[in-house]
Parts: C-alpha cells; sequence; structure tokens
C-alpha cells in the first residue's frame, strides 16, 4: 500500500462522512466536504469515485445528492481505504523481488519485511471510527507546531 496525499484526502473525505453518519444526516455532497475539508474539488471526486467502485462510499442520487458510507466507520479500515485509493507497496520492493541474488540470504530483506508487517498490521486494526476519536482528542489538547517533525 502507498501513502500519498491521495489517501490522506481519501481519509479525511472519509472521516467527515462519518461525522455526517454520526449526527445523523443521510448524505454530504462534495461542496459540503470541500467546506470542511480544503482539498482540490476534481481529486476529491475522483476519489470519491474509487471509494464507490470499491464499496467504502454510495451514491445518493437527486437533486440534492451526496456521498455517504456504505458501512459504520467502525467496520472501515485504514488499509481498506488506502487499498481503495493506491497502487500495492511495500517498504522495499526487494521483499518480493526474487530475481535479486541475495534473495534468499539478505539480512536487511528480513528487516524490511518486518517493518512492512507492522505498517500493514496498523493499518489494518485502526478504522475510520478511530480516526474520528482521535481528531476530537487532539481538538482538546495544546500540541506544539513542531509536534510531527519530519523523521
Amino acid at each position: 500500500m502507498g501513502l500519498t496525499l491521495k489517501s490522506g484526502y481519501g481519509l479525511r473525505a472519509l472521516v467527515e462522512l462519518a461525522k455526517a453518519q454520526e449526527a445523523g444526516l443521510p448524505k454530504l455532497s462534495v461542496v459540503e466536504i470541500l467546506e470542511r475539508q480544503d482539498m482540490p474539488k476534481d481529486f476529491l471526486e475522483k476519489i470519491l469515485g474509487e471509494l464507490r467502485q470499491a464499496g467504502i462510499v454510495e451514491t445518493v442520487r437527486g437533486r440534492h445528492g451526496g456521498y455517504r458510507l456504505a458501512m459504520p466507520a467502525s467496520k472501515i479500515t485504514v488499509k481498506s481505504v488506502i487499498d481503495a485509493l493506491e497502487t500495492p507497496m511495500r517498504v522495499l520492493s526487494c521483499i518480493i523481488n526474487k530475481s535479486c541474488p541475495r534473495f534468499g540470504d539478505c539480512a536487511v530483506k528480513y528487516v524490511w519485511y518486518k517493518v512492512n508487517n507492522a505498517i500493514t498490521r496498523e493499518l489494518s486494526g485502526m478504522t475510520l471510527k478511530d480516526l474520528m476519536d482521535i481528531e476530537n482528542r487532539l481538538k482538546t489538547l495544546d500540541i506544539p507546531e513542531d509536534f510531527l517533525e519530519e523523521v
């Protein structure tokens, strides 16, 4: 799974749909999502189309149509969203590259394999509901600007 801006936008849009669902709203339009999350409209529409094809969101047709989650937020994992929006990725391609002359005896490959599995496990265990809960907690914290420094 890749981790790109596309995944980030998709997750942010889905969190908005999850909040709408929790508030009892039947759907959100693209414009309503854009009012809550600043992102390019064309890109959001493309992302929502891909999420619809993956069965993560549903469209509500009609003049006042929009999008809604196809299932509860607690059933949609971050990994499933990334899988729907991104091409498959591994931390390092040599994990599966059997043409590498060191494929069978490379200790570094083992490290990347473990890292890849840890990332997959973490993303598989985190849902949209979890992201909503995290967002709510973050709103109440005084987080310093340098909290998320580049690693």
